[in-house]
């Protein structure tokens, strides 16, 4: 079973396929209105170079084929909607989400049918709303997640450090009402590259926190926090221009098999704030040269292009940034 399961652990990118339509605001969902085909990210609004706050609506929608497996989810994913969005699936509302930079996503298992199923996003862009360009439409990755009703929450897993390498790892676990919180254990391994550093078992850990703790009830679900401290003995540590990063893999268990491995980056580094003397990197004093990077990419619009963010984080470097306000 927890083979099977492993490999319905899937985050699956569903950015190709989509139809778009733009209409003005408060458009409602119709098939008589005028299509056309898109790749997701995708900004609208930077077409109208002469208008670019322009308030209006676009619709987007997607096939997709889904099957249902037994004790398996689905949730879709939007990293990025510029600005009030809407989710539906085969006509029913899944959400709706109205901060257009932060992801968001939506469990939308009991909505979906055997076979074909449609997708569509309502996003609502209204003028005035920012003082800077934000593009408008869906501007980051789509991704249809699979997982199995015991499992971590996404985004779930946080992770905290100090210079003597003590790593403290929370996970947030899910399980239907009706599974025991006893049949569940969480383990954590710390590994630097392909080698396995240290773990949330004794005697890697000082204590064994394995167990995950009685839940909160919430949406048909039980929520449980597991939190655990191990140490990585003489870490290497973060820093401007050696950024080493090791990788906690957190492996939620349950009657002894593992049903979800997640994988999360991290560094171990010390910073410190002085009123007096400034930033402080490792110890070190480090002067800060730092710009505030808005969430587009000039005259390309929003639309999310990776080879144009390194392009622009390489030419930054050269000229001296060492640190980005990155809150957009």
């Amino acid at each position: 079973m927890s083979e099977k399961t492993l490999e319905l652990c899937k985050d699956i990118l569903i950015c190709d396929k989509w139809e778009f339509s733009k209409n003005p605001i408060d458009t409602e969902y119709s098939d008589n209105l005028q299509w056309k085909c898109v790749d997701i990210p995708h900004d609208w609004m930077i077409y109208e170079t002469r208008n670019l706050y322009e308030t209006s609506t676009g619709w987007y929608r997607r096939k997709l084929d889904w099957h249902k497996e037994d004790g398996i989810r689905t949730a879709i994913r939007f990293e990025g909607v510029y600005m009030d969005s809407r989710v539906y699936v085969n006509g029913s509302l899944a959400g709706e989400w109205k901060y257009g930079y932060s992801t968001f996503e939506f469990d939308i298992t009991e909505l979906l049918n055997e076979g074909e199923n449609e997708i569509s996003v309502r996003v609502d862009y209204r003028s005035p709303n920012s003082r800077w360009y934000s593009g408008a439409g869906i501007y980051r990755r789509v991704w249809l997640r699979t997982y199995p009703d015991c499992h971590i929450a996404s985004d779930g897993i946080y992770i905290s450090t100090d210079i003597c390498g003590d790593v403290t790892v929370t996970a947030e676990v899910m399980r239907p009402a009706d599974v025991p919180v006893s049949e569940l254990a969480v383990k954590h391994t710390v590994y630097d590259g392909d080698t396995a550093v240290c773990s949330s078992q004794y005697p890697c850990c000082a204590y064994d926190r394995s167990q995950i703790p009685e839940a909160i009830r919430a949406d048909g679900f039980n929520y449980s926090v597991n939190t655990v401290t191990m140490n990585v003995s003489s870490p290497v540590l973060w820093d401007i221009d050696a950024p080493h990063m090791y990788t906690v893999v957190t492996e939620l268990i349950r009657n002894g098999e593992t049903q979800q491995r997640v994988a999360t980056k991290f560094g171990i580094r010390k910073a410190e704030f002085t009123c007096d003397k400034g930033f402080f990197l490792n110890d070190r004093h480090v002067k800060l040269h730092g710009c505030c990077e808005h969430h587009d990419l000039g005259s390309l619009g929003a639309a999310v292009n990776k080879a144009a963010i390194v392009r622009k984080l390489k030419k930054l470097r050269e000229m001296g940034i060492n640190s980005i306000r990155t809150s957009h």
